[in-house]
């Protein structure tokens, strides 16, 4: 009976050794399934990196944003004309609230409808230089115009394949044409 369960013992050793080997002998390739993208894709196509002008694009942006700070600061130190142009308040708009009669305290003094106003923050907000809404504005008028120049730089350069696939296809019929006339001689 002691020699059973050694040889059993024995045999379920082996199995669950060969069992744990053959996890390792396979591939990481046979286990996951490849989906066509890597992180490095992923992160750049959403990050906007997919364009390859896009970098270009926004070196641009930025430096054109950078000298418009940059010559709105000259002359400091600043007026406060300037710094009312450079740092403007944000809007904050007054809110209107209707209360309605009501009775207060533990007498059930009444109290009539009244309107009363208040503004939706608390605290007078600044912009810093170009990031008021004219500058937003400004700014998204330059990105289409920079959409634009990039959308017809791309069909220039679609035009010019085309050109150039057409003429090497009309080369390739002069050719045959020469090659079939000088056989015809």
């Amino acid at each position: 009976m002691k020699n059973y369960w050694i040889k059993a013992s024995a045999i379920l050793a082996s199995i669950l050794a060969m069992s744990l080997t053959a996890g390792c002998a396979s591939s990481i390739d046979k286990v996951v399934e490849d989906r066509g993208q890597d992180m490095e894709s992923i992160y750049a196509h959403y990050a906007g990196g997919d364009k390859a002008n896009n970098y270009e694009r926004r070196k641009r942006t930025l430096n054109m944003r950078d000298a418009e700070s940059r010559s709105a600061m000259t002359g400091f130190p600043p007026h406060p004309e300037r710094v009312r142009h450079l740092f403007p308040k944000l809007p904050n708009p007054e809110l209107f609230m209707f209360v309605r009669p009501h009775a207060v305290g533990a007498s059930g003094a009444p109290i009539p409808a009244y309107i009363t106003r208040f503004t939706m923050y608390e605290k007078t907000h600044y912009a810093l230089p170009g990031e008021t809404v004219d500058t937003i504005r400004r700014n998204a008028v330059i990105d289409e115009a920079l959409d634009q120049q990039d959308r017809e730089r791309a069909a220039q350069l679609e035009d010019e394949q085309l050109k150039a696939q057409r003429k090497r296809e009309q080369d390739a019929r002069t050719q045959a044409f020469r090659a079939s006339a000088h056989k015809k001689r």
